[in-house]
């Protein structure tokens, strides 16, 4: 009983949500706390049907200088090169970055190439002055943070 233009319109829904979070992210905040963190990277993965992967690049107050998506794939894997997440650092000269991948379906607990590659990037990226502030993974109601979890705590070694 629903109408051409009200079926358009709804089919439409989740894209303006999105389109409308994004453009709130596009001020460029500081994300000196988790809430906010976790807000800015909701804005970005928000009702996304597959997994993607973002670089978020940050100063030295946290403020945000430049976000990348560094890939997108299928629905529970996204292939991330460390080498492009290093580039992007070094590209805006960040001090920081918050890392931010979805998991479109199911839990939001890290899988072990979560840790891995998170682990492979802070090997990478510390020796560079360049520190991993946190790694948010966003489900479709809940969020894990590798921060909140002290999964960034100690000496990174080698696997």
């Amino acid at each position: 009983g629903v109408g051409v233009k009200s079926a358009v319109f709804i089919s439409l829904l989740h894209e303006l949500v999105r389109r409308y979070e994004r453009e709130k992210t596009d001020q460029k905040p500081s994300l000196t706390s988790l809430p906010r963190s976790v807000d800015y990277c909701k804005a970005l993965l928000a009702y996304r049907p597959t997994e993607c992967f973002y670089v978020v690049c940050l100063d030295s107050r946290r403020k945000i200088i430049h976000t990348s998506k560094i890939s997108e794939g299928t629905i529970n894997d996204a292939t991330v090169s460390p080498r492009v997440v290093v580039e992007k650092a070094l590209r805006y000269k960040a001090t920081g970055v918050l890392l931010c991948h979805n998991h479109p379906r199911g839990s939001v607990k890290p899988s072990y190439e979560d840790i891995c590659m998170t682990n492979q990037l802070r090997r990478m990226l510390v020796p560079l002055g360049v520190e991993v502030v946190d790694h948010i993974i966003i489900g479709e109601n809940q969020y894990f943070s590798f921060f909140e979890n002290d999964l960034l705590k100690g000496t990174i070694t080698e696997e």
